[in-house]
């Protein structure tokens, strides 16, 4: 009947889905719980920064697992303490390096989000408690743009934004592609005007 209303140019019926807008061209509607970083305008990070922040707490593990060694070492050579006391330290070895290495960096990945309008760059991110900055273009004072001996590996970025102010003056974007971080901040350079500053 819908389909027929359509040929013949007739508007649907009230009572039909078309009407209610929960279908556009046979199709449903997307349900705005289920829009992603493109449809909402934001754009999400390089996925290589996933990578990258999994070598990087993976170093940081290795870090605290062999002062956490040392630790194991001298309680062992303790005559009173017993031997059985750093036993709990393997399976909390463990638990942390799945966290750190595989359960965190995807899901800061899903959370890092940014977007940059005509007077603003809004910055978001947080697992647990979500954070959303807006950084005024008018109030930038200068943009850099650095790369360390890992983004430099993985061909990545970090754009270091300094507005005016003493609190929050300095805000980083990190996980850019190279190419794409330079371009982001040639257009933050234009839209704040600050070569003429």
């Amino acid at each position: 009947m819908e389909q027929e209303d359509r040929e013949l140019g007739r508007e649907p019926d009230p009572g039909s889905p078309l009407a209610s807008g929960s279908e556009v061209d046979g199709r449903p509607e997307a349900d705005p719980a289920e829009m992603t970083a493109v449809d909402t305008g934001f754009q999400s990070l390089d996925p290589r920064i996933i990578r990258l922040w999994q070598v990087g707490n993976l170093i940081f593990c290795v870090a605290v697992l062999a002062a956490a060694a040392v630790g194991t070492a001298f309680v062992w050579t303790q005559s009173t303490i017993s031997r059985l006391a750093p036993i709990w330290m393997v399976p909390a070895a463990l638990v942390l390096v799945f966290v750190l290495v595989f359960w965190l960096p995807p899901r800061r990945y899903a959370t890092r989000l940014y977007r940059m309008g005509a007077r603003v760059l809004e910055l978001r991110k947080g697992i647990f408690w979500k954070t959303s900055v807006m950084i005024p273009l008018s109030r930038l004072q200068h943009v850099d743009l650095n790369q360390g001996p890992l983004e430099r590996k993985w061909g990545l970025a970090v754009l270091e934004i300094h507005t005016a102010g003493t609190s929050n003056a300095t805000h980083k974007l990190e996980g850019l592609d190279y190419e794409t971080g330079k371009g982001l901040r040639e257009k933050l350079i234009e839209a704040a005007d600050l070569e003429e500053k």
